[in-house]
């Protein structure tokens, strides 16, 4: 077996599914080496290649803009193509995770942009928006 096991869990059905067939046997194997393992639960990220095609995008769409004297914003040829290339992106970043955790992601976004921090506590912002409501 290799030095780490990955295993995506979509749901419980699934998850449950390959905890039985991937990672019981997985534990069963290499405990008996008497080595200790790390058993780490993680919420997926965005991955690296995904990183690398958004910000040229969003670097192409930001160098388009006009900011014209009256203050209205406009956008040139080559700022609308990469407007419609962010939005395909996104739309393939949406369709690829829940959309629960699509909400969560937007919670996230709008907590970092109000709190003006590049990292803030997610669940102490959760928790105080429910206590609001």
């Amino acid at each position: 077996m290799s030095e780490t096991l990955e295993i995506t869990l979509h749901n419980r059905p699934q998850a449950w599914a390959d905890i039985k067939t991937r990672l019981y046997p997985a534990l069963a194997r290499v405990l008996q080496g008497g080595a200790t393992w790390v058993l780490t639960i993680k919420p997926e990220t965005r991955t690296q290649a995904q990183n690398r095609l958004m910000w040229p995008l969003l670097t192409a769409f930001s160098k388009s803009l006009q900011w014209p004297v009256d203050g209205r914003m406009g956008l040139s040829g080559p700022g609308l193509q990469a407007l419609r290339e962010v939005i395909g992106w996104h739309d393939a970043q949406r369709s690829s995770i829940a959309r629960s955790r699509y909400e969560q992601a937007i919670r996230l976004t709008e907590a970092r942009t109000r709190s003006g921090h590049a990292t803030i506590d997610l669940d102490k912002i959760l928790s105080n928006q429910k206590e609001a409501a």
